[in-house]
């Protein structure tokens, strides 16, 4: 339970408190430092939820967090009757001291030096209701003495620290009611954390400090019975500043800083105001800018940007960045992207310290620059992820990059939870069978309890629907079922995924589902997935929510995702009993696969279902699982076994690790309408370097795309070994190089690939512009032409994304992967740019806000709409960003993603040679990413 608080002041040893505490065996920090949740308007579920997190019985826990000291009373009174035994650590410094180490944090927030701030600007900064507030020690003492009294209140002064640590150490931890400090505490205590920049406070700004904080000193100083004339030295009358003509240019410097910060925080697509506001509800009840207060304050209280972004996860990584009191994510857009540094989606585990590799497979991954993910890592990150959503449509949006819904929960969950009630409700009555509906047969599988068998049974006779079969599988005879079960007698030794094929050799019903012994359904879950199954023509596979609870009955978890075939060729998301499936299913895939065991036999079946059609996500509960069943170790890849190698159908493939384990889809589109296949298309190359990968994307393009079309690449001024390659391929018909001798970037290559492709074809043809790391597969074209015939207000086509397992960054696009899997990243929790995850149900489209060019399709009516790339103000990134835009808002069209092409990317690979080669071309267009210095550095 919650055991005790500290409650500040701010800038007065907080943060060496908490490194200290964190070593003591008996104490505990679940929520870290500074949790800031008394002050955003807790709510009474919020309190509950924030309670459970303290829930160690070993150890007392608390948290540390400043702010708590200017809490209002009728907070201070709601955390009484949350903890009334609670135990408080207030520390003391000097307000003048404490005010001017508050500014100098302020300043670095702002990403000014001392010398850029002008005496006036201090002094607002001093006089500000939040300054004030902080070091009014005596206010905040009789707040909290009011409520929890004087003895549950330790006060500790600053200078006690500095000069007496372990003496403060023991004093605390009596206070907690712990042993004494361990022997490493007491020989580490004298060490500062935090330091603050050591700039000297000037003399007229302390008189004015001074002179504001006397009366307080004074009035806490009488309440503790204190001496505290040191904190008042003799000094001058404070005279206010003259105003300076030198003063408002400083002003306009930081306010013209101000406005570049905001544009390169919006322009990253990692600030998203209304998360900001949903989280932080003391920022939406100010009426505050949220970018403006993300700027001057979040970040630097650690506070969320996005989902996409972990502040708290980049300062843990990179404590220079806490250290310095930076805005994380502005640390990362201007400094950490160039020096190599990574960020986590909210909730992602990551490892940003390089390991050393532990196996051969680790070893390989290494050597390829493919970051291999620990094992441990991995686990960590598939199952302490926490869903982050504003409202059911929002939940819906980012369902596929959630895991599931896990208890405690808090408002948000709950309210998904009811929408999920109301949906239920509402298709349960539309969903009325006749009594003459078709039959339904339900296979009973596994093995349980007596109780666990009849708990199931009476799920599954009181369904709704009027004629269910229920078959059983089984070597033998369960007493507890009774006559209602057609028995199936099978030999002892039969494995599960064969007893369910004998048990649908038997099946009448039109529609199958399953049923795990112990188990549930909702007694209207036959009638409504039939329904969905209905209402969804070519759809062969339906599937609802599934909650999962506990022996106790106590609900652990909610799982469920909108149909995604890419995640669930990664994970089995979907749970092979909460499905209905058109009994022909079986017949068109083969029932299931023999050689597999459960519940690896059922992914495999939902993955052939998901191959031949897109599966129905209903979104409420109908199915309730105790406990999860339960994946072998060494799970081999699903998607794979279906589907050819590349390596098989390549010829002349380059030395690229890892190409043995990349595939195609398991049933590619070939063909496409006679109008789509005449349609003119130009792919176009921007390349730099990386022989061996631009040759696998050559010949992967030459390999996989119908004949015909033109192959144009723009070489931003390679190597000789890389144009030797392009000056003989560039006397192959079809295909033309453009060789630059300067690189002007990613951009301005593809805009000279599109004039040139507009000579060529007469300005005729659509154009394909892909990265030069990239590796296409068969039906990759005519799967992005399918969509222009099926969507015709699509004004890009943006395929599957994959990254070879391993890759680094996978859970940075979706935190529901798994590392160790090859995953999809166009669909990205990184980019937050799903829009309609439901755009076509029956084929699987997805609507996009934006997708970064690796790789997308841009139809000529929309180049003619919106036109060229803007180089001049993105010439290596956001040129994507902005065509978006410009397609979504000007020309009025969507943005596509399609499952059914697929591509393989390996990731910044020119990139990275960029800057090992010329580490200053690199810095002018990875990380300025500014046109006039590009063309500076390629003239240079």
């Amino acid at each position: 339970m919650l055991g005790f608080l500290g409650i500040g002041a701010q800038k007065a040893g907080t943060s060496w408190l908490y490194a200290q505490l964190c070593q003591h065996p008996q104490l505990g920090f679940p929520l870290g430092k500074e949790a800031h949740f008394w002050n955003r308007a807790p709510t009474p579920e919020g309190i509950a939820a924030y309670l459970a997190r303290f829930a160690d019985p070993l150890r007392i826990e608390g948290e540390i967090t400043p702010a708590y000291a200017a809490l209002p009373l009728e907070v201070i009174r709601q955390i009484h009757r949350a903890a009334p035994d609670l135990r408080l650590i207030y520390i003391l410094r000097n307000p003048v001291e404490r005010a001017w180490s508050s500014a100098q944090m302020a300043l670095a927030r702002a990403e000014m030096t001392p010398a850029e701030a002008s005496q006036r600007w201090y002094l607002d900064h001093f006089r500000s209701a939040g300054s004030r507030a902080r070091g009014d020690y005596a206010g905040a003492i009789a707040r909290w003495r009011q409520v929890f009294g004087a003895q549950a209140l330790l006060i500790v002064r600053y200078e006690q620290i500095e000069s007496q640590p372990q003496a403060v150490l023991a004093q605390v931890c009596a206070h907690l009611g712990v042993s004494a400090p361990t022997e490493a505490m007491l020989q580490g205590c004298g060490q500062r954390v935090f330091a603050g920049n050591g700039a000297p406070l000037p003399a007229p700004l302390r008189r004015a400090l001074e002179a504001m904080y006397r009366p307080q000193v004074r009035a806490l100083a009488q309440l503790l019975n204190m001496d505290l004339s040191e904190w008042m030295k003799d000094s001058k009358p404070f005279e206010p500043p003259q105003r300076q003509k030198s003063a408002l240019p400083v002003r306009i410097v930081q306010h013209l800083r101000e406005r570049q910060a905001c544009r390169q925080l919006r322009r990253s697509g990692l600030f998203d105001a209304r998360f900001y506001l949903a989280h932080n509800p003391d920022v939406a009840a100010a009426g505050m800018d949220p970018l403006l207060h993300f700027l001057r304050f979040g970040g630097a209280e650690q506070r969320a940007p996005s989902a996409a972004f972990d502040s708290a996860a980049y300062c843990s990584a990179y404590p220079d960045v806490a250290a310095a009191g930076l805005n994380p994510l502005l640390h990362y857009l201007t400094f950490g992207r160039g020096e190599g540094r990574r960020y986590v989606a909210l909730g992602a585990a990551a490892d940003h310290k390089k390991q050393a590799p532990a196996t051969a497979a680790q070893a390989a991954a290494e050597a390829s620059s493919v970051v291999t993910v620990p094992p441990a890592a991995t686990k960590k990150a598939l199952v302490s992820k926490r869903p982050v959503f504003a409202d059911f449509t929002d939940y819906e949006r980012q369902s596929m990059f959630l895991s599931p819904i896990r208890a405690p929960l808090d408002e948000q969950d709950k309210y998904v939870l009811g929408h999920m009630h109301t949906v239920r409700q509402h298709l349960a009555r539309q969903a009325q069978p006749a009594a003459d509906a078709p039959w339904v047969s339900l296979v009973l599988l596994g093995s349980g309890t007596p109780a666990q068998w009849r708990r199931t049974l009476a799920s599954v006779q009181a369904q709704s629907w009027p004629r269910v079969q229920v078959l059983l599988p089984a070597a033998a005879q369960i007493e507890a079922l009774g006559e209602s079960v057609e028995w199936i007698t099978l030999p002892a030794e039969i494995n599960n995924a064969a007893a369910l094929n004998a048990a649908l050799a038997l099946a009448r019903g039109e529609w199958v589902g399953y049923v795990r012994a112990g188990d549930v359904l909702d007694a209207d879950f036959v009638a409504i997935l039939a329904a969905a199954l209905n209402a969804q023509a070519g759809c062969e596979l339906a599937y609802c929510a599934q909650a999962q609870h506990a022996a106790d009955d106590t609900l652990q978890a909610l799982h469920y995702s909108v149909a995604c075939t890419p995640l669930l060729e990664n994970q089995p998301v979907v749970d092979g009993t909460a499905i209905l499936h058109r009994r022909a299913l079986v017949d068109a895939v083969a029932g299931f696969d023999a050689t597999l065991e459960l519940p690896l036999a059922q992914w495999d079946f939902i993955l052939k279902a998901a191959e031949r059609a897109a599966l129905v996500s209903v979104p409420c509960v109908l199915s309730t699982r105790y406990g999860a069943p339960a994946l072998p170790d060494n799970v081999p890849d699903m998607a794979a076994r279906r589907a050819p190698r590349l390596i098989d159908l390549l010829p002349d493939v380059p030395n690229v690790p890892g190409l043995d384990r990349l595939h195609g889809l398991p049933r590619p589109l070939l063909t496409v309408s006679p109008a789509m296949a005449a349609r003119k298309v130009a792919v176009i190359i921007p390349s730099f370097e990386c022989l061996d990968y631009l040759r696998l994307c050559v010949a992967s393009v030459q390999t996989f795309t119908p004949p015909g079309h033109q192959l144009i690449v723009v070489d931003n001024a390679s190597g000789a070994d890389v144009r030797a390659y392009l000056a003989e391929l560039s006397r192959q018909p079809n295909v033309t190089v453009i060789q630059n001798e300067h690189n002007y970037g990613f951009t301005y290559a593809v805009n000279q690939g599109i004039e040139c492709a507009d000579a060529l074809t007469g300005a005729q043809a659509d154009v394909i512009l892909l990265n030069n790391d990239a590796l296409v597969t068969p039906g990759w074209l005519q799967a992005m032409q399918q969509v222009l015939d099926d969507c015709p207000d699509a004004g890009l086509v943006l395929p599957r994304q994959v990254l070879p397992a391993h890759t680094q960054t996978i859970q940075i696009h979706n935190p529901a992967m798994n590392p160790a899997r090859e995953a999809e990243v166009n669909l990205s929790l990184h980019h937050n740019n799903v829009l309609e995850p439901l755009l076509d149900v029956q084929r699987g489209y997805v609507g996009l806000r934006f997708a970064p060019f690796f790789c997308v399709y841009i139809p000529r009516r929309t180049l003619n709409e919106v036109g060229l790339l803007d180089y001049a103000r993105a010439p290596h990134y956001d040129s994507d960003n902005l065509y978006c835009e410009a397609v979504r808002r000007i020309a009025g069209r969507r943005i596509v993603y399609t499952p059914h092409a697929k591509l393989y990317h390996f990731l910044q690979r020119a990139t990275t040679q960029l800057k090992q080669a010329d580490p200053r071309m690199f810095q002018s267009m990875f990380v300025k990413n500014e046109w006039k210095e590009i063309q500076r550095g390629s003239h240079a």
